[in-house]
């Protein structure tokens, strides 16, 4: 391989590297934004506690109009969810494309440096 395609080749390994770093954070992101709408997921689901000296009657009616908050709550987040979780599995096949093409280069780098068979 002659000096110039090695030099080109160099650039496109350099080039893909960053497009791999920059598709790995994008992933992280996609997958933080997940958890963070599963943990809201959650905390609608979660009691708050009782202050003392409540009456339960009166409990029970702020847990039944909190069911009723939070099943729209609730539909809201899933839908969020689905958005992110398709937003996430996008990015993880850009991650992967740009691995897979990151470590051909290198791989290709690898095996035509001088001084190797």
């Amino acid at each position: 391989m002659n000096l110039d395609m090695q030099s080109r080749l160099h650039r496109l390994a350099t080039l893909a590297a960053l497009i791999q770093d920059r598709a790995q954070a994008s992933l992280r992101h996609h997958t933080q934004a997940c958890a963070e709408t599963r943990q809201h997921l959650a905390n609608l689901d979660t009691p708050a506690a009782a202050p003392a000296g409540i009456p339960p009657q009166v409990m029970e009616n702020v847990a039944v109009q909190h069911q009723q908050w939070a099943g729209p709550q609730r539909a809201r987040l899933n839908a969020v969810l689905a958005r992110q979780t398709a937003d996430r599995m996008a990015a993880e096949t850009a991650a992967r494309t740009a691995f897979g093409r990151a470590h051909v280069l290198n791989e290709l780098l690898t095996r035509q440096r001088p001084g190797r068979d």
